[in-house]
């Protein structure tokens, strides 16, 4: 079962791992660091999990204002297809 967290940020070398599943390229070469920052500095993020694994997850970022974007909608390939990120999407 698939469980949408809303609530915390990620621990950064499992969004390093999802992202690394997707074969973007430029973003697991920021380093660790880097991405911590992005993550804490989102507006709105939500992880899709099963069991502990994160195997899902998108992000907002906005001026707080009037403009936002939905960035960085991942989901690991074998979980790809079953509706994950639509409820993602769902949550932003």
């Amino acid at each position: 079962m698939i469980r949408y967290d809303d609530r915390s940020t990620p621990a950064v070398k499992d969004y390093l791992a999802l992202v690394e599943s997707t074969g973007w390229p430029g973003i697991v070469e920021k380093g660790a660091r880097k991405i911590a920052e992005a993550l804490s500095n989102s507006w709105y993020l939500v992880c899709a999990y099963e069991g502990d694994r994160l195997v899902g997850s998108g992000r907002i970022v906005s001026d707080g204002a009037h403009q936002a974007l939905i960035c960085d909608l991942i989901v690991l390939p074998e979980y790809q297809g079953r509706g994950i990120g639509s409820e993602i999407l769902q949550g932003c």
